[in-house]
């Protein structure tokens, strides 16, 4: 994980994720603008610092369109939540999706140990991980990798799911 303070950089170094974690409450605009870049340029977001942001359909349109017009031109994703500054949201998630196709190849590499180590970090969290996508290439791999989504998927804490509606059908399996 590289950290910086020059957000001209960013783009640049191409990154999957970003958290911004530059104040939107003294520097709206200039906040919205840089997270903005980093969307166009494919990446996803996490930031606390535009919490009109945190519910997209009550969002104002000004700052809504601009994000989603962002999303559908690089194919990065936003997340709104946190603390910004001092304060938590009274919703916190239970669900974390991921697309498989978004996660580092150690992931699939067992032998890495980097996905017991992200595992074993929504574990203690209590929150659940969900890998969504297709992941038949690492599946035909490795036995092992089969065994822990077999596993995986029998448990609460971490799913592999091919799709959303998938997804959704084992949330509403759990309801």
């Amino acid at each position: 994980m590289n950290a910086t303070d020059d957000v001209d950089a960013v783009p640049a170094a191409r990154p999957r994720e970003v958290m911004y974690a530059a104040s939107g409450d003294l520097r709206p605009h200039e906040a919205l603008a840089d997270v903005l870049r980093a969307i166009r340029g494919g990446a996803g977001v996490v930031t606390p610092a535009l919490y009109a942001l945190y519910d997209q359909r009550s969002a104002p349109p000004e700052l809504r369109e601009p994000v989603l017009a962002a999303i559908a031109e690089g194919g990065g994703s936003l997340f709104v939540s946190g603390v910004d500054p001092g304060w938590g949201n009274d919703v916190l998630p239970e669900v974390v999706a991921v697309p498989a196709e978004r996660l580092d190849e150690r992931f699939f590499s067992l032998g890495t140990r980097f996905a017991g180590e992200i595992m074993q970090k929504f574990a203690n969290y209590r929150l659940r991980l969900v890998v969504v996508g297709d992941i038949s290439r690492h599946l035909q791999a490795s036995s092992a990798m089969r065994a822990l989504v077999h596993e995986s998927n029998r448990s609460d804490h971490v799913w592999f799911v091919p799709d959303v509606d998938t997804l959704d059908s084992r949330l509403k399996a759990m309801s």
